[in-house]
């Protein structure tokens, strides 16, 4: 009788000490679990058991040399950063001294091959030029600490203003613009100067890219939308390959023969990222479309 009295007892106990050990091992998971979220704390453990706690303390280690790792590559990049700014400013000033002194050139006597050559110059100077200034754009959007100043801005005329400044380019390249607005002006929450240069980009890229006829529209939702739109030549579209539009340095142009760097529409995805806002590109038949969404003021 004696033996089945300890033999229940012994049941019971390890009953209890599995049923600790699984509400230990929970409580475990549903820790680890918040330390998922980005919640830095310790795994802690209150059931006295060797290895669950040898286990505990070498969770802690590890999350530890990850916390260390993540750590010191948020410090390269940041260094990454800054360094590719300041080498991007100290760039600028002696390469617009230099493309400067190569458009005096072009008012001095020269032979039709010299001026060939300084044409040449001039163009790679200025695309280099362009690089620059994109990478500095680029290292200030992708620093989370600085945020854009948003205000009431009046879409509709800085829309207009900006795709018809490119008017000479429209007019070099055949094709027509049309900006289609809503019967009442629209205002946006937005950083003007930010928007300025996301649809700089969008109409440059239009440009580069588009035949015959550019679009614009915009569209009444509960964001604001402005939609894009431009024909392409067949050969770009088979290159075309939408998904990846917004990447960084992707560009159709797989010898870049156009001098693109595929920062344009990068740097559009990061400006309207930063104004709470968002970007989509699709394609219909040889039609490209660019939905730009901004918040309503």
């Amino acid at each position: 009788m004696s033996i089945i009295i300890i033999l229940v007892v012994l049941c019971i106990g390890l009953a209890i000490s599995l049923f600790l050990l699984k509400r230990e091992i929970r409580c475990v998971r549903e820790q680890l679990q918040e330390c998922s979220t980005g919640v830095e704390k310790l795994i802690e453990v209150a059931f006295i058991d060797k290895d669950l706690t040898e286990l505990a303390a070498e969770i802690n280690r590890h999350q530890a040399y990850q916390r260390d790792i993540k750590s010191s590559i948020l410090k390269k990049e940041k260094h990454l950063k800054e360094s590719i700014s300041n080498i991007s400013h100290d760039l600028r000033t002696p390469l617009t001294s230099m493309t400067g002194y190569l458009q005096l050139l072009q008012k001095t006597c020269l032979t039709d091959e010299q001026k060939e050559y300084l044409e040449i110059s001039i163009s790679r100077g200025k695309y280099l030029q362009t690089l620059i200034n994109d990478f500095y754009s680029i290292s200030l959007l992708e620093d989370e600490s600085k945020s854009p100043v948003l205000i009431e801005v009046n879409l509709d005329n800085i829309l207009a203003d900006t795709v018809l400044s490119f008017t000479e380019q429209f007019e070099e390249k055949g094709i027509i613009p049309n900006v289609r607005s809503l019967n009442t002006a629209t205002y946006v929450m937005a950083d003007e100067i930010m928007l300025r240069r996301i649809i700089t980009n969008l109409t440059s890229n239009a440009i580069r890219y588009g035949i015959k006829k550019f679009e614009v529209e915009i569209v009444n939702t509960d964001m604001v939308e402005v939609r894009f739109q431009n024909l392409i030549e067949e050969g770009y579209r088979d290159e075309l390959e939408i998904e990846k539009l917004f990447e960084k340095f992707y560009t159709a142009d797989l010898s870049r023969s156009q001098s693109n760097s595929g920062l344009g529409l990068y740097i559009v995805k990061l400006l309207s990222e930063k104004m709470k806002g968002g970007v989509s590109a699709s394609l219909e038949d040889n039609k490209l479309i660019v939905n730009l969404l901004l918040c309503r003021a």
